[in-house]
């Protein structure tokens, strides 16, 4: 994966845009105790902006860590490019390790997250994500491990 330059990547951002018709959490069948979601963004005037959107929670049944991978990608011919990344590991314990705590990465640059992340609630986590990158999702993403009847 290629990511482009700080500037550039904060420059696509800063406009709104939109995830409209948000599917459901699906199970990856990669990784148990793992969901997503995938899907393209639009702009205002509902044309596609060559970037997507995906949202990844893990809960290791075992080990009781909680990840979030909520990132944003531009789509060119040669593949994707991180546009933005917000990563958030709760941890039963606490962490020494600075690449395992949370942070977020606008285009090439990495800037590390307040340790306070680490507690944070799905709600928080996708209010943050939406917050920097101004993706309003339609509807809402409910939280991945809640069950409603369709």
């Amino acid at each position: 994966m290629h990511d482009i330059p700080e500037a550039e990547a904060r420059a696509l951002l800063a406009n709104v845009l939109f995830a409209h018709d948000c599917p459901d959490w699906s199970v990856w069948k990669v990784q148990p105790g793992t969901s997503q979601i995938d899907m393209g963004l639009v702009d205002a005037a509902g044309i596609g902006a060559r970037m997507q959107v995906s949202l990844k929670f893990h809960r290791g049944p075992k080990t009781n860590l909680t990840h979030y991978l909520f990132t944003v990608y531009r789509q060119e011919p040669q593949g994707l490019q991180r546009v933005y990344q917000l990563e958030v590991r709760q941890w039963p314990k606490p962490v020494k390790s600075e690449h395992m705590r949370p942070h977020e990465h606008w285009g090439d640059k990495r800037i590390q997250g307040e340790q306070s992340w680490a507690s944070w609630s799905y709600e928080q986590v996708l209010a943050y994500f939406c917050e920097q990158t101004r993706i309003k999702f339609e509807p809402v993403p409910g939280h991945p491990e809640a069950f409603s009847l369709k």
